[in-house]
């Protein structure tokens, strides 16, 4: 005797019908979208701090917070299915997950964050990849023991050519030699204050600065001045201070072509290639242009 009552053959009939169905429409789903990658080169790290795979680079801003891979030449490569050509408004942090003793950070800067940038947009470079520069604002300083080396504070009064209130305010200067650590910022009015730099030395030491850098807000280059050649000649000496003549800032339209810890350095090669001569590689349009040396 036969079991199988008509609407148990009913519904197997059905069954059986729509099953090929299903299988076609399951071949037209797509589970998850596409990651693109975006290699984003890493501007202004100081000397000691370039190739530092122990740190984390985060892309964020413009889209969730992901973790880069850091390659050569400080490129680091980032991807997600939300990377595209003309994103705008994107974050660059450098981070550490366990600061040293040695560390200090810049007043109103996040903790952990070594280096920042923001108002990043991805392009393409010559070949069409994704990439995109970040210049970034330096945030923390090494700050050596008392038993370990001697150093001097070296101060610069500064007046902004309007009243500035973004933060973290941190500077850097070209010096010969080099002054590697940033200026910590104490304003004493809207468009007044002064930058103090711990300057690592022995014994008393000559110095000769040509130019400052300030970054606000993670936006590197904001400000810069020029020394004058005899306000730019410094002797510091160990525990003591040295204040330097005011220096007035000037707004930074375009970043400097100059290198050094205080400014980006223009490169004539790039991921695609070598640019001809008398060009030089520009990281914000990703292209050739022409040299301004």
């Amino acid at each position: 005797m036969n079991s199988r009552t008509p609407s148990m053959l009913a519904l197997m009939f059905v069954a059986l019908v729509l099953e090929p169905a299903c299988r076609e429409s399951n071949r037209g789903l797509r589970v998850g979208a596409t990651a693109a990658t975006a290699k984003i080169t890493l501007a202004n790290l100081d000397t000691a701090d370039h190739g530092r795979q122990d740190w984390t680079y985060e892309l964020s801003g413009c889209l969730d917070a992901v973790t880069g891979t850091l390659g050569e030449n400080d490129i680091v490569s980032f991807s997600s299915p939300s990377i595209k050509k003309d994103l705008d408004g994107c974050e660059v942090r450098v981070k550490v997950m366990k600061p040293l003793d040695s560390m200090v950070f810049a007043s109103g800067s996040e903790a952990g964050v070594l280096y920042w940038a923001k108002d990043i947009k991805i392009s393409e470079d010559l070949n069409g990849a994704l990439s995109a520069s970040a210049p970034l604002q330096k945030l923390y300083n090494n700050v050596p023991t008392a038993d370990a080396q001697k150093s001097f504070t070296l101060q610069v009064p500064v007046t902004f050519p309007a009243a500035e209130t973004g933060t973290p305010v941190t500077a850097a200067l070209s010096c010969s030699p080099e002054i590697p650590n940033i200026g910590v910022y104490k304003a004493t009015s809207d468009t007044q204050g002064a930058f103090s730099f711990a300057v690592a030395i022995n014994s008393d030491t000559s110095f000769a600065c040509t130019e400052m850098i300030v970054n606000v807000n993670g936006v590197a280059q904001k400000y810069r001045a020029n020394f004058k050649t005899d306000a730019g000649k410094i002797t510091g000496s160990p525990a003591q201070t040295v204040t330097t003549q005011t220096v007035t800032l000037s707004l930074t339209q375009t970043p400097s072509p100059t290198g050094g810890s205080a400014g980006v350095v223009v490169s004539t090669t790039s991921d695609a290639g070598v640019c001809p001569d008398g060009q030089e590689y520009d990281s914000t349009t990703h292209a050739c242009i022409a040299a301004a040396y």
